[in-house]
């Protein structure tokens, strides 16, 4: 049985008992490898804070401390050599999941030879990596919640910056792409709500988690993502189902966010023209009197990519086998030439379109299983907790899920470089809190 190692004194830079990295079973040892270990796991939790708040603020988002904490895992695997049988059977599964994204993209990358085709698949090795060497890391769960209420902060200030300082008709952080910037923006949100309620007892960092709430709200509203406003109120109701509050509570928390919604729409006309225009596109597309719009794009690309998929059902088409097909199809006239792209790294603007075109069946099982695996994890954990801690890590990683699933109904986030690497990397954050919350529980009640 792993023994719960001390506990690192988060944002003071230094461990309490630390570990030693030539211990396959991480035990104490002796005080010139604590001190060398203190600092290892103090630096790598350094970077699981900037993985978080780096995300959608600065260039590359989480690649630069993403990569430094790669490059310290590979340390750590190399020194401390842990063997993989001493990760649990899920994280076991998370991990395989992880690296059969970049399996499944290796079929094409052979043929074609374009780094391009591992480049978002990677995001994902990466993760699994960092998974491997700090499955066992004793990162405190108030880490992650106080990371997620300044990534709020931050978000919000450099929205509110773009649109009401440089004038910018949408916030697009440092991703150059308001979409990503929307998504994580959201994803953000609703981690920062979490945050609130975890940091109840803590007057300072529970109103900064409230200013974080707002500020991470109005830079989703900024991005004008469509499909980040859509995840708005339902991982909202998902949020209000998990916490089961008393039923009128609920009823009032429905009323609210009804009302909010209505209120939203009929005195934001950056809300309510996106919307109306969503609604008039989709009309014009059906009766066919001005189907070359935003929308009626996207019902073009749902078609390539479904026609691209039976095509090459197994493992889908690459990106030059994509753009030759498209082309044909075109020259058809069964789809626009308006869809295509010279390279064939076009969107799909559906994950799970996107998975089947570009990876066939072993795409579309690697996409699901991104969210079937953290699902049911984290599910496992809220059904079984018996902390309040634990209740709220797991719903945090729920509705990070929850809110790329829905990202992915319009676009495909899980096949763009920002948001793969966001979503990796905070699951395997999550995921490493909430074995250390597990394990102290654990030890606690066995004290009882």
């Amino acid at each position: 049985m792993y023994t719960v190692p001390s506990t690192i004194q988060l944002l003071r830079g230094y461990v309490t008992g630390p570990l030693s990295l030539n211990n396959k079973n991480l035990t104490p040892s002796g005080t010139r490898d604590n001190i060398f270990t203190g600092f290892i796991l103090s630096v790598a939790c350094t970077l699981f804070a900037l993985s978080q708040i780096s995300a959608g603020v600065v260039k590359g988002g989480s690649l630069a401390p993403s990569a430094l904490l790669f490059f310290l895992a590979i340390y750590v695997l190399f020194r401390s050599r842990p063997a993989f049988k001493l990760l649990d059977r899920h994280t076991k599964w998370l991990l395989a999941v992880l690296l059969f994204v970049i399996l499944a993209a290796l079929p094409h990358f052979v043929v074609e030879g374009r780094g391009a085709l591992l480049d978002t698949p990677s995001r994902f090795l990466l993760s699994a990596v960092i998974l491997l060497a700090f499955a066992h890391m004793p990162i405190q769960p108030k880490l992650f919640f106080i990371s997620v209420i300044i990534a709020g902060i931050a978000v919000g200030l450099v929205a509110a910056y773009q649109v009401w300082w440089l004038a910018y008709e949408r916030a697009s952080g440092s991703t150059n792409n308001a979409i990503v910037f929307g998504y994580i923006s959201t994803s953000i949100l609703f981690s920062t709500l979490l945050a609130a309620a975890y940091f109840r007892q803590h007057p300072i960092w529970r109103w900064l988690a409230l200013a974080s709430v707002v500020l991470a709200g109005l830079a989703s509203i900024m991005s004008v993502a469509r499909g980040a406003w859509i995840a708005l109120p339902l991982t909202s109701i998902l949020l209000i189902h998990l916490i089961r509050p008393k039923r009128w509570h609920a009823a009032v928390s429905y009323a609210l966010l009804f009302v909010g919604a209505l209120l939203a729409y009929s005195l934001t006309p950056l809300i309510s023209d996106r919307i109306d225009l969503a609604v008039s596109e989709t009309i014009n597309y059906m009766d066919g009197s001005n189907a070359l719009t935003s929308i009626g794009l996207r019902f073009e690309m749902w078609q390539a990519a479904w026609l691209g998929f039976l095509e090459s059902p197994l493992i889908g088409l690459g990106f030059a086998e994509r753009a030759a097909f498209y082309q044909q199809l075109a020259e058809q006239n069964i789809i626009w030439s308006e869809v295509m792209t010279s390279d064939g790294s076009d969107s799909a603007h559906n994950e799970l379109l996107m998975s089947l075109v570009l990876g066939g069946l072993l795409g579309l099982v690697s996409t699901i299983a991104l969210y079937a695996v953290p699902l049911h994890h984290f599910y496992r954990h809220y059904k079984t907790a018996a902390t309040k801690e634990i209740k709220l890590l797991a719903i945090a990683g729920l509705l990070v899920v929850t809110n790329f699933i829905v990202f992915g109904l319009t676009e495909v986030p899980l096949h763009m470089d920002d948001t793969a690497l966001y979503y990796g990397m905070t699951l395997v954050f999550i995921w490493i809190c909430l074995t250390k919350a597990r394990q102290e529980e654990s030890v606690t009640h066995g004290h009882d």
